[in-house]
């Protein structure tokens, strides 16, 4: 134990150190990009992010001139490892919603040669009134944004193909 350093922060440097270069690489991407999306989701108005939103998800990803390159670059990262890294940053950051969760979770997804798709839903609960949700899914699974009562969830309808 290095003396006059708490035993929590010992045990995060430690931890960060077991960590691999990509799975670091990646924490550092999710943080950043948590940071920006929870950023602009507080500054901008609705309807200038819902336009930032639909440039960003419509614009079609130019495929590479070696198919074989998404593969590769698939094959380096794990859906499992990004959101892994989606949750460990939501973590150093206060009061992160779905919303912001779920548009990282896409845009890292997309960067490294995945089709994820942004789902946006609302359910009225007399106690509470209209709540909701944002998640992802990705490969007909939900990946990040699961509840228990998911399907409860009416989805609101997105401009076709408004994919991350």
């Amino acid at each position: 134990m290095v003396r006059g350093l708490p035993q929590h922060f010992i045990s995060k440097v430690a931890k960060w150190q077991s960590l691999s270069a990509t799975e670091q690489g990646l924490f550092l991407q999710a943080l950043f990009l948590l940071v920006g999306v929870r950023c602009l989701l507080k500054l901008l108005p609705f309807r200038i992010w819902r336009s930032l939103l639909l440039k960003l998800t419509t614009t079609p990803v130019n495929p590479p001139v070696n198919p074989n390159k998404t593969k590769e670059r698939c094959k380096q990262v794990e859906v499992s490892q990004v959101i892994r890294a989606v949750e460990q940053s939501s973590r150093f950051m206060l009061g992160v919603k779905c919303l912001a969760r779920a548009l990282t979770t896409g845009i890292l997804l997309q960067r490294y040669g995945f089709a994820p798709a942004l789902q946006l839903g609302v359910k009225f609960e007399p106690a509470r009134g209209f709540v909701a949700h944002a998640w992802v899914v990705c490969s007909g699974n939900v990946v990040i944004g699961k509840l228990v009562d998911l399907e409860r969830y009416n989805l609101l309808p997105l401009q076709e193909g408004i994919f991350l």
